[in-house]
């Protein structure tokens, strides 16, 4: 009996686990429009940018902007039967305003596996608010389309008028169990928002948005796996 090295072991181990996950099934990915936004509606005017297709891998960036403030994000996804990593970053800047003028990255994406996953999600965004009315927001949402049923909803905010900081990082991570068959939305926005204050002077805002898939074994893969660490921990001559 020839037992084998703990490197080996690891090595095939990994395989077998990598064997299961892919074995889990597939997740099918559609965009419900990545979007960012810049609009004053003191005046009226906007600017506005949609993206509203994708690939796998994709990696793309888009911006708008309306005087000093402006809106952009960028993005990279990718997504396999073994899982998937849907990253936005997000950074915009507010102008003073006597209304409201707001600058956002926001959007969605919407995912329907055929066998069960983790997703992972976190958010953290940076603000800098200006002097006057101002208030800055991150939200993230996951809702699960075909029960019409919310799994997460949480909105961070700063308004610094009513005692919030004028500065800081809102940070959000929760961890979900996705239902084979169902579609889910995930959504988020990243936003500045002026009711007041200087229209030469913004507020500035930067952060990201990230949503991780991983693949559930399935039972029959667990127990295969299960089967097979025994026989890598002693091969026969």
């Amino acid at each position: 009996m020839q037992i084998l090295s703990p490197r080996h072991v690891g090595v095939a181990a990994a395989a077998l686990l990598a064997m299961a996950q892919v074995a889990a099934g597939e997740v099918t990915v559609t965009t419900g429009g990545l979007d960012v936004n810049v609009m004053n509606l003191a005046s009226g005017a906007g600017s506005n940018h949609v993206l509203w297709q994708m690939e796998n891998p994709w990696s793309a960036s888009h911006s708008t902007s309306l005087g000093i403030s402006f809106a952009a994000a960028s993005y990279d996804f990718a997504w396999s039967a073994a899982g998937g990593s849907f990253h936005i970053a997000g950074s915009n800047a507010a102008a003073g305003n006597p209304v409201l003028l707001f600058s956002s990255a926001s959007g969605g994406i919407v995912i329907e596996p055929t066998s069960p996953y983790l997703l992972n999600l976190e958010g953290l965004y940076n603000y800098q608010l200006a002097s006057g009315d101002r208030e800055a927001r991150l939200n993230i949402r996951v809702r699960d389309v075909t029960l019409g049923l919310s799994l997460y909803s949480l909105t961070s905010s700063a308004v610094p008028i009513t005692g919030d900081p004028a500065s800081g990082t809102f940070h959000q991570m929760e961890e979900l169990t996705l239902t084979p068959g169902h579609q889910f939305s995930l959504s988020y926005f990243m936003r500045l928002d002026s009711y007041s204050g200087s229209p030469n002077v913004v507020s500035t805002g930067s952060g990201f948005v990230q949503f991780t898939l991983a693949a559930i074994p399935e039972p029959a893969s667990v127990a295969l796996l299960a089967l097979g660490l025994p026989w890598l921990l002693r091969r026969r001559r």
